[in-house]
């Protein structure tokens, strides 16, 4: 049987293996409270429910928990929508768009965003952190780093992280810190490649670009160990830049 998922509410379609065309609605479900929530992704779980991440901003309703402006939202469902447990995460200021993957050894990874320093919020570096967090199998805490520097650290709208071959973790990211071990920033933005163990302990991170503004957006790793970084340019050949042909590349 095929499965179609679908978010802000979430939606199970089942269709016969005859006909892709012929789909029904097995059961629909909203989550939420009387303000905006958003569903982001969704991931299966080993017993046929479903962990979702997104944003919550209300109290009341099913959220539960509330820091403060947006916080992240996870919510567990078993196999037929029943809610098994949610959790917000965050502060008193925004954790708005982050995601959502199993963890190398158990539980779940959140990747988020946060200008917080208070809540859930811990060991904040200044100006905006991406924000890791280690749930487990009932979405308690098991342990967060906030990931940065002096300036300003975030990825993408839907960040980007993977699982690595040594049962660690690998984030593509964009920083303007110049401090500690960001001193070697080229200019402006840079994008920023982290190296986390299993157990988010920062192995390595790096930093490219040139002068002027740089990103990396999404992150893949490869069979021979290596990484692949995408994202853009806008330095004028410059740092670790060539090939460059205006504008933003």
């Amino acid at each position: 049987m095929a499965k179609t998922l679908f978010l802000s509410s979430l939606i199970l379609l089942g269709n016969s293996i005859d006909s892709l065309a012929q789909l029904s609605v097995q059961w629909a479900q909203c989550y939420g409270g009387p303000s905006v929530e958003l569903g982001l992704s969704i991931i299966e779980t080993s017993d046929g429910g479903y962990v979702m991440n997104g944003f919550a901003s209300s109290e009341g309703g099913q959220v539960q928990g509330h820091h403060g402006g947006a916080d992240v939202w996870i919510v567990r469902v078993t196999s037929d929508g029943t809610l098994a447990w949610q959790r917000c995460l965050g502060g008193s200021l925004d954790e708005t768009y982050s995601t959502i993957i199993p963890g190398t050894d158990s539980g779940y990874i959140v990747l988020t965003r946060t200008a917080s320093t208070d809540g859930d919020v811990t060991g904040h570096n200044g100006d905006t952190d991406l924000w890791i967090i280690k749930l487990n199998d009932a979405g308690g805490i098991e342990w967060k780093y906030c990931l940065g520097g002096n300036g300003s650290e975030y990825s993408s709208q839907f960040p980007s992280i993977r699982p690595t071959i040594d049962g660690g973790y690998i984030i593509a990211g964009t920083s303007s810190s110049t401090n500690g071990s960001f001193s070697t920033n080229h200019g402006q933005l840079d994008a920023w490649a982290i190296k986390l163990s299993s157990s988010g302990i920062v192995e390595w991170q790096r930093l490219y670009g040139g002068t002027m503004d740089d990103g990396a957006h999404h992150v893949l790793t490869l069979e021979d160990g290596g990484y692949l970084l995408l994202g853009y340019t806008t330095s004028p050949n410059t740092g670790d830049v060539s090939g460059w042909h205006g504008e933003s590349d």
